[in-house]
């Protein structure tokens, strides 16, 4: 099993979502439940594919599935969903045998994931 099946079966993210589709079920637009997460990591592949990006699908889908764990804070701390979302992830990541390094990386990715191509 890859990593980023095991994440998807992770008992903490699984109770993230149920929290986020629980506090969106009234939401109109764009809710961000599996369909949504599974839809970024599709986009995400392609593009990193398109434009040479070396990163593995691990990574890719990692940071995808991961990117809005904190919405639950958000609607509840009014903390912005990347920075308590990037926490989360850590310890999930941790936990699904992602190295350091690599949790960093998603990390930034999910911290960053708002700001479009900005760098720092």
């Amino acid at each position: 099993m890859e990593r980023y099946q095991k994440i998807a079966q992770h008992e903490k993210f699984l109770k993230y979502i149920k929290k986020i589709r629980k506090l969106e079920k009234d939401r109109i637009y764009c809710c961000h439940g599996p369909e949504h997460l599974m839809d970024v990591a599709r986009i995400a592949s392609l593009k990193a594919a398109e434009e040479g990006i070396g990163l593995s699908k691990d990574i890719i889908y990692g940071a995808a599935l991961l990117h809005d764990i904190g919405k639950v804070s958000q609607y509840k701390k009014k903390i912005p969903h990347e920075i308590a979302g990037a926490k989360k992830a850590g310890i999930i990541l941790a936990e699904c045998g992602y190295s350091k390094e690599e949790i960093q990386m998603i990390e930034h990715a999910i911290l960053h994931h708002r700001r479009g191509t900005k760098k720092d």
